[in-house]
């Protein structure tokens, strides 16, 4: 084989793996952008309830906040079996803030497929705030607080005008 052609090969490989979970990543992205943005008022929609709620298996395309909570129902799963400590994922994840908005729709399909629908999702947050410290807590008042005023939040004190 000439050098070229490896070469070559070797540089597709390396595009291929670099590229992958890249792609990954995006679609991730884009799905916790969806449960923080879009999915409070998706939820006014009787239909996309509807959806959740059939017993059907809902479409990923539509419903993109359930690829945010199987990210987090596997994350869920291997925290409980001990594949990675506690305090380690803790100190670099809150998954309470996404569980806030991914919540009223796990209730919707635990009506018909059981309590068993992200009951790992549902875990993680339970251990999260069981150990959750006070910086951790106003880690995520602060985290709320941007969300619902942008990114830089209100005022914490009313700032007084001079040109008045």
């Amino acid at each position: 084989m000439h050098l070229e052609v490896v070469n070559s090969v070797a540089a597709i490989g390396t595009f291929a793996v670099i590229g992958a979970p890249a792609i990954v990543a995006l679609v991730l992205l884009e799905s916790f952008s969806f449960v923080w943005h879009e999915l409070p008022s998706r939820l006014d929609y009787p239909e996309f309830r509807y959806d959740l709620a059939s017993g059907a298996p809902p479409d990923r395309i539509v419903h993109k906040a359930l690829r945010a909570a199987d990210y987090y129902e596997r994350l869920g799963s291997m925290l409980k079996h001990g594949l990675f400590p506690e305090d380690l994922y803790f100190d670099n994840n809150t998954p309470e803030l996404t569980w806030e908005n991914i919540e009223p729709v796990v209730a919707l399909m635990r009506r018909k497929r059981g309590p068993s629908v992200y009951e790992n999702f549902e875990y993680l947050v339970a251990r999260s705030r069981a150990g959750m410290s006070a910086i951790r807590k106003a880690r995520i008042q602060a985290a709320r607080r941007a969300w619902r005023y942008g990114t830089h939040g209100p005022p914490l004190t009313p700032v007084p005008n001079s040109f008045a």
